[in-house]
């Protein structure tokens, strides 16, 4: 496997495991009641104790990929010197060292203080999205209009975390039994769920529209530029995922009335694709994020 090869696989695993400790933290922090987000901590811990590892270890696995890739490949990703020259002379390679020192900490306080996990989680892995536009596509122009630009990708990762991240606590929620004493604070949760998932989508739509046209210079793209088509895809799989969403608010939702059973039968299926289409778009944008986004 080649360094370019492993360096969207790190891109993967820090964009989504980032992705759902922000918005499954947050949503459990800020969407449930105190007991309900205790006992589907307890469910999630084993993912979430997954996720923490696996975005240190990529976190940290990025700088060394990025020195093999501006050395002479796999030899030297472990070139303190060529590391330590990358950190200091180059913006990319400083934003990378701040993401593996977030996901350090994040690491160290999640296993240290289990009591406040929750707060200190979505605290640190905000910090750790917001750290993801420092570099790449968002840092391309300088000035104001790269400081916006920044803002605004800042912005579009942490509305689309709060909607993706928050689908896996969702789905377990939506397994609640009738006769479960938590059945109303799930049914509460999800409503709050229902209710915040708006504007998050809403933000994630208009932040990507506005990132599309700083990055690419225009609206339409261009299907014989690799990163444009690939951004195609991804803007497609986003629609089918917006449309499951709402299907699920305004299709199934209001079925739970008359057949509840059926109703989050069909919730939790729409729940699960939505959360594989999430999947397939974080593997797409880990993809042409190391692409030119024009010809050349």
């Amino acid at each position: 496997m080649t360094p370019d090869q492993t360096l969207i696989i790190c891109r993967f695993l820090v964009d989504t495991c980032a992705l759902l400790l922000w918005g499954a933290h947050g949503f459990l922090w800020q969407g449930t009641t105190r007991s309900l987000a205790y006992r589907l901590s307890l469910r999630l811990t084993l993912l979430f104790r997954l996720a923490v590892v696996l975005l240190g270890l990529a976190a940290i696995g990025k700088l060394a990929v990025q020195a093999a890739i501006l050395g002479n490949g796999w030899p030297d990703a472990l070139d303190l010197s060529l590391i330590t020259a990358l950190i200091t002379e180059t913006r990319s390679g400083l934003a990378l060292m701040v993401q593996a020192v977030l996901a350090c900490l994040l690491l160290l306080i999640w296993h240290a203080f289990p009591k406040r996990r929750v707060a200190t989680t979505t605290l640190l892995s905000g910090l750790f999205l917001v750290s993801l536009s420092i570099s790449g596509h968002a840092a391309m122009n300088g000035g104001t209009l790269g400081l916006l630009h920044q803002i605004n990708d800042s912005i579009h990762l942490l509305a689309a975390g709060a909607w993706v991240g928050a689908l896996v606590p969702v789905l377990l929620l939506l397994r609640t039994k009738d006769q479960a004493s938590d059945w109303h604070d799930s049914i509460a949760a999800l409503m709050r769920f229902s209710t915040l998932g708006h504007a998050a989508v809403a933000v994630t739509l208009v932040s990507g529209i506005i990132n599309s046209r700083l990055i690419v210079g225009q609206f339409w793209l261009d299907r014989s530029v690799p990163f444009q088509w690939l951004l195609l895809i991804k803007i497609s799989l986003v629609g089918a995922m917006v449309a499951i969403a709402c299907l699920n608010r305004y299709g199934f939702v209001p079925r739970m009335a008359q057949n509840r059973a059926q109703a989050l039968r069909l919730l939790r299926t729409c729940t699960t694709i939505e959360i594989a289409l999430a999947i397939a778009v974080i593997g797409l944008v880990a993809t042409f994020g190391t692409m030119a986004p024009v010809s050349m």
